[in-house]
């Protein structure tokens, strides 16, 4: 699944069947290049052209359509993911709640408060249906505070730590 924010706008769409579903409505949508390269979007009645004509990062570009201009930003599941964690946002000012994304047992904790942390930094170790998945820092800042301690048994958005 998808969101795709269009002008503002934001839809839920994903792929099922070999169907696109956009807001839970099937659409009967075919998309290839054409021989000059650009994006054709095909339904049955009629058939259009995108192209991009700006880009701000690989997730969020403007198309033009029909002479029409279109603000255009992709989340897939990880950045949903992130965003329900509390971590999509770039660390700044503040303070920064990094909670549990499911359920789990907390397995190993590699910080502990005063210790500064880059981008990517593991913080620690999460047991959740018998996987284990490392919660890293989504930014730089410094460990505020431990709220859990080892074989600590969580539920699904306790706060583990908190960064500043």
């Amino acid at each position: 699944m998808y969101k795709i924010q269009v002008n503002g706008t934001e839809l839920e769409v994903r792929t099922e069947e070999g169907k696109i579903w956009v807001d839970g409505e099937a659409q009967d949508l075919e998309f290839r290049r054409d021989s000059m390269g650009r994006l054709q979007v095909r339904s049955p009645h009629s058939v259009g052209y995108a192209e991009v004509i700006g880009t701000d990062g690989p997730k969020h570009f403007t198309l033009k359509v029909k002479g029409g201009r279109y603000d255009v930003a992709l989340k897939d599941r990880y950045d949903m993911l992130l965003e329900q964690l509390g971590m999509d946002k770039a660390m700044g000012s503040g303070q920064l709640d990094i909670k549990a994304p499911m359920p789990g047992l907390v397995l190993e904790i590699m910080v502990e408060p005063g210790i500064k942390v880059e981008k990517g930094t593991a913080l620690l170790v999460l047991e959740a249906m018998k996987m284990e998945n490392v919660l890293k820092a989504p930014g730089p800042g410094t460990v505020k505070e431990v709220r859990v301690k080892t074989r600590q048994a969580v539920e699904k958005g306790t706060v583990l730590l908190v960064l500043e």
